[in-house]
């Protein structure tokens, strides 16, 4: 019997956003650190945190109100960061374990670092980076693994939180599927996270090759989608989504929606390419190519984007 790895279930946005005032209170009002709750916004598109305190940021006045030793700042930021935890944890209301996922158990500090003002001779605020661990279910040393994905706070003059971003995003809960056996040479095992401007439903795992052209499926439920390409006979470049299910191409279940903008003719709108598994681009130009791949069991969106050249009938097509 195979193994199994977790993987991890993103609680809608529009869900999150309901209890966006407990989360705002919980990041912003707890001590020591403060900030201004009414300026938090938590995507509408991915569920991800983020606060900028506009008349704070890189306004500071008083330096001498900054801790001065990084030790003391990166004991500020974990005592924030607990007590923020407990507090989402503590809201009476019925998400509340779902909120506390927000700042899960493997946030560690990863970066603390002063950050002076454009054109100023003097620190600004404290730039602490948190970064994360997420528990596997598999034994030993590969019990957890590196999520991409950060948490990073701005601590300004007498414990102000001047800004706030996370790519990170709630979580209802994790699953079991069947791990992919690593790859011949070993891989480093991750977990893939989206950008904080791209929707996500499940947090897979995959392995980074340092030889291979992209991460490989680490479980079950991981995808890995690209973008292929070849010549068209007259001209023009036909474009193939390769799609890895686990350790199966597999394409039952899912569906493709591609899409395109100019780099080279930012006038023109955006194109929508088609929704097959293949389609083809006829007129000469350079493309920013996006692929949406949707899978419906386990419910889940995977992206991809690659730049095309396609050249003009008698010059061979090129991508980068």
């Amino acid at each position: 019997m195979p193994d199994t790895i977790l993987i991890y279930d993103v609680i809608a946005p529009s869900d999150l956003r309901g209890s966006a005032d407990t989360v705002a209170r919980a990041l912003l009002n707890t001590p020591p650190l403060r900030g201004e709750p009414g300026r938090l916004a938590i995507s509408p598109v991915s569920g991800c945190i983020s606060y900028v305190d506009q008349d704070a940021l890189f306004a500071n006045r008083r330096p001498d109100g900054l801790p001065s030793r990084r030790d003391d700042v990166e004991r500020i930021a974990n005592t924030w960061l607990e007590a923020a935890r407990k507090a989402l944890g503590s809201s009476r209301r019925k998400a509340a374990k779902d909120l506390a996922s927000l700042l899960p158990n493997g946030l560690k500090v990863a970066l603390v670092a002063a950050v002076s003002a454009p054109q100023s001779s003097f620190p600004d605020h404290w730039l602490v980076i948190f970064a994360l661990d997420l528990q596997t279910g598999l034994p030993g040393a590969a019990s957890s693994a590196p999520a991409t994905a950060t948490l990073e706070l701005r601590i300004g003059d007498s414990g102000r939180i001047v800004a706030l971003r996370s790519t990170w995003r709630a979580v209802s809960g994790a699953r079991r599927f069947a791990q992919v056996p690593p790859p011949e040479g070993g891989g480093i095992l991750f977990y893939s996270v989206a950008g904080a401007d791209e929707l996500q439903q499940l947090v897979t795992p995959y392995y980074f090759m340092p030889n291979a052209s992209s991460p490989l499926p680490a479980s079950a439920a991981s995808l890995a989608v690209q973008i292929a390409d070849e010549p068209v006979g007259g001209g023009g470049v036909r474009l193939r989504a390769h799609v890895a299910r686990g350790a199966q191409q597999d394409a039952q279940g899912l569906s493709f929606s591609w899409g395109a903008w100019r780099p080279d003719r930012i006038d023109l709108p955006n194109i929508a390419l088609g929704d097959g598994a293949t389609v083809e681009i006829a007129d000469p130009g350079i493309y920013g190519v996006v692929l949406q791949v949707r899978d419906a069991n386990p419910p889940q969106v995977v992206n991809a984007e690659r730049m095309v050249l396609v050249a003009a009938p008698a010059e061979r097509p090129l991508t980068s």
